[in-house]
């Protein structure tokens, strides 16, 4: 006889599956400061000869203060998918990393795994400071050791062809000093990759030359790849050079004789404008003595001084003429 029931084989394929997350290492001087992102990912799952089995966008966004960012696990994926992700926007970092590829792993004790796709940025960082140097016969002179000057600082970055700025603003400083650029915070300022640092000085105090090392984006000095904070550093110089005024005594007229040997009272006023409201007294009111013919010079004044010369004793004369006799009309040191 023949049995009726038949035999049955049951064939069962059971299809785990894992999770995937991203953890974006934010590394290097520049970070956490200088590294908020955003960071953007391409992520592509390949299973069973299907090369796009599953497929995501992922964004990472810093908020400045944290050094690891990760991502929402991608749930679900079958156990044994290979999965590449690759970062498509480094958020400014040094260089982008790699991709990296990952395989879902299989369950442990029942329960799933989730594979985290590691990858690490590096940010360089900058900060910057300002000198500056007073030079030439006139720069231990008080209006030269006392004067304010300003330089106008920029930092600027290309980023995607747009020229965009980081720190923009003037910085009053004294010979001697060295400033370090701060943020709204107080501490110095983070620079990031590739920012470019000049600057252009606009009160100069009166000083016969100021030159800035660095003086335009191309000439400034740059953030460039580095382990370590890198002190970038502007030195503005001001040059004081001295001259001199002449002051000479002209006696003339038909009665000129009778007064042969005479000595006049002269008094020279200098000032030097340095930018401020008022110019800077050199000298007020400084007597000399001259007699017909003479000439005096006043030395040790610096460079674009301007004088002027008043006469409180004219012997007599019939006219008194001053070439340069009030601060409206008056004779520049050159």
């Amino acid at each position: 006889t023949t049995s009726k029931e038949r035999a049955v084989i049951g064939v069962t394929n059971e299809f785990r599956a894992g999770g995937l997350s991203i953890a974006k290492e934010l590394a290097g001087p520049g970070a956490p400061s200088l590294s908020d992102g955003p960071f953007t990912f391409a992520v592509a799952c390949s299973f069973d000869g299907d090369d796009e089995v599953f497929t995501k966008d992922v964004t990472l966004t810093g908020d400045g203060s944290k050094k690891l960012l990760t991502s929402e696990t991608m749930a679900g994926l079958p156990v044994g998918a290979v999965c590449t992700v690759t970062e498509t926007d480094d958020g400014g970092a040094d260089e982008t990393p790699e991709p990296v590829t990952v395989t879902i792993p299989d369950e442990v004790d029942g329960e799933p795994q989730v594979v985290v796709a590691g990858l690490t940025n590096v940010f360089s960082a900058g900060t910057l400071s300002l000198s500056k140097v007073l030079a030439g016969a006139g720069a231990d002179a008080s209006y030269a050791t006392d004067a304010v000057f300003t330089v106008q600082v920029v930092c600027e970055r290309d980023v995607e062809d747009v020229r965009t700025t980081v720190f923009s603003g003037p910085v009053m400083i004294k010979g001697g000093q060295s400033l370090t650029i701060e943020g709204s915070d107080g501490t110095p300022l983070p620079l990031p990759l590739g920012t470019h640092c000049y600057g252009t000085e606009t009160v100069t105090g009166g000083a016969t030359t100021a030159v800035v090392d660095h003086d335009s984006f191309d000439t400034g000095v740059v953030v460039t790849t580095s382990d370590e904070v890198q002190a970038l550093a502007l030195t503005a110089t001001n040059t004081f050079d001295l001259g001199a005024v002449a002051v000479t005594k002209t006696v003339d007229g038909a009665g000129a004789s009778f007064v042969e040997g005479r000595t006049y009272a002269v008094e020279v006023t200098c000032v030097l404008p340095q930018g401020g409201p008022t110019p800077t007294v050199l000298l007020a009111g400084k007597k000399l003595s001259l007699t017909a013919g003479q000439t005096l010079e006043v030395g040790d004044l610096p460079i674009g001084a301007q004088c002027w010369a008043g006469e409180s004793d004219n012997g007599g004369a019939t006219r008194t003429t001053i070439a340069h006799d009030s601060a409206t009309k008056p004779a520049t040191v050159v």
